[in-house]
Order: structure tokens, then C-alpha cells, then sequence
């Protein structure tokens, strides 16, 4: 279905989608208050969303759908009040960026150029902050938010450095330090490692933020008591892939020792 398309029906779905999303935003002004004005507006924004799969997974479109907007328009949409507009809205962006669903270069460079430009590496982690590790649908929505971070920083691992990874890095580890383990926390320190080894500054950053100390409170859980299944095996892996990373730094292996890093390791 998605070979068949072709550029004037592009321009429909696009134009369709743009008067759903016109059209909510519209009410959701004029009743700021009074959400049964607009939720029927939601509900077709959320739906319309939805039908654009069969354009974000054409790649051989892609220049179009940045060129009609739908792309900054999507962008937008990140911002939005709904948690369930940007969950999928979200998804539709990383179909655009993911190597497995864009095998050709050239298409795959030119989106995901255009949306660094366009800051959606400072707008998935302001995402992902707004995201509380509370049941399997949020988990899911970090799951997605921090795979475009991955992808975006193995693509250009010079934004690692940005100033706003910051408020990710705190994010994280206080992800870390609300529970023991759980599937969602194996890709969130996995992440953090690729933040750690690309970054000096988020490798001072974790130090001077009480990280280091964090991590070995969470390294210390397998003291008496080994990991349950292998991806918690490459959790704990990861985590000591943190500290290496971190002890690069002089300044940190003082942390470190100070944290009682050595004797936690010995046992």
C-alpha cells in the first residue's frame, strides 16, 4: 500500500491532518477551560496521527514531507497538552530516523540532518522529563523517547555536550533511585553509558551531581544476591560501564574512593 502512493496523495493526507491539528488547536484556545469543547478534536487529531504511518515509513517522500511541513508541524505536536498526541507522535517521528525502516543513506541523512536542526534532540528529552516511570504505558513512551536519543547521539555524538543533557542526566538518575530493577531501567542506563563515553561534561556533570555515588548504591544490590535474568545481567554490565566511564576523570576517582567505590568492588 505505502509503494502505491503517490505525490497528490501526499498532499492529501498532509493537508488533512494539518486542518485536524488547525482545528484542535483552535478550540483548545478558545476553550482553554472547558475540555468537552475540544476533546472531540482530540480524539480526531489522535486518529488522524495514526493514518500517517503510511507516510512516514516512504522514505522516497521524505523531502516532500519536509517541504509541506508535516514534519515541523509533527515537531509541534511534542509540545502538545495530551500525553497520548505526543506518544504517537513521537513514534511517527522515530519511523523517520530508525536505520531499520530507512535502509537508504540518503534519505535517512537528509531527515534526520533536518531534525537535529530543528531541535528534536532538545525536545525528545524535554519529553522524556515530563515521563514518570509509573506502569507499562510510560515505560513504553520512555522506551521510544530514549531510542531517538540513542540514534541521534550515534549519529552525531558531538550532541552529547549540549547543555540540555543535563536535565536528562538528573532525570535519570533519579529514575534510578525510585526502584529496584525493572526492563525499562536496562535501556535507560544503556543510554546513560553512550552519554558518559561521549561527553566530558556530562562525565563532570554525574560526578558533581551525587551520580557516582547513585550508581554504586545500585551496583551494591548484587553484593549477596546475583542478577534474575540475562537482560538484568547486561543492566548490572552496563552500570559498571558507567563507572569506567566516569573514572576517566581524576576528579571522580576521588569521588569514587571517597564513596567507598574500591571496597564495593573488592567484594
Amino acid at each position: 500500500e505505502m509503494e502505491k502512493l503517490d505525490l497528490n496523495e501526499i498532499k492529501k493526507i498532509v493537508m488533512s491532518f494539518e486542518k485536524k491539528m488547525s482545528k484542535n488547536r483552535e478550540l483548545r484556545i478558545k476553550f482553554l477551560d472547558q475540555p468537552e469543547k475540544f476533546i472531540d478534536s482530540e480524539c480526531e487529531l489522535f486518529e488522524e496521527l495514526q493514518s500517517l504511518h503510511t507516510v512516514t515509513c516512504s522514505p522516497h517522500f521524505f523531502s516532500h514531507l519536509i517541504e509541506f511541513k508535516l514534519m515541523s508541524n509533527l515537531l509541534e505536536l511534542l509540545c502538545h497538552d495530551n500525553n497520548d498526541i505526543r506518544a504517537v507522535t513521537l513514534e511517527l517521528i522515530f519511523e523517520t530516523i530508525d536505520p531499520e525502516t530507512v535502509p537508504e543513506i540518503e534519505y535517512l541523512t537528509l531527515m534526520t540532518d533536518y531534525l537535529l536542526r530543528q531541535n528534536l534532540y532538545e525536545l525528545t528529552i524535554s519529553y522524556l522529563n515530563s515521563l514518570e516511570l509509573v506502569d507499562s504505558e510510560s515505560n513504553s513512551q520512555i522506551t521510544v523517547g530514549l531510542t531517538i536519543i540513542e540514534t541521534l547521539v550515534e549519529y552525531k555524538p558531538s550532541i552529547a555536550s549540549l547543555p540540555v543533557t543535563k536535565p536528562m542526566l538528573a532525570w535519570i538518575l533519579t529514575l534510578l533511585a525510585t526502584a529496584r530493577y525493572q526492563p525499562v531501567h536496562l535501556h535507560v542506563v544503556e543510554i546513560l553509558t553512550i552519554l558518559l563515553q561521549n561527553s566530558e561534561e556530562n562525565r563532570d556533570y554525574i560526578g558533581t551531581s551525587n551520580g557516582i555515588d547513585k550508581i554504586l548504591i545500585c551496583l551494591s544490590h548484587y553484593r549477596k544476591a546475583d542478577p534474575r535474568t540475562t537482560d538484568e545481567v547486561e543492566y548490572m554490565q552496563n552500570l559498571f560501564d558507567c563507572a569506567c566511564a566516569l573514572l576517566l576523570s581524576m576528579e571522580n576517582r576521588n569521588i569514587f574512593v571517597s564513596c567507598e567505590g574500591m571496597e564495593l568492588m573488592i567484594l
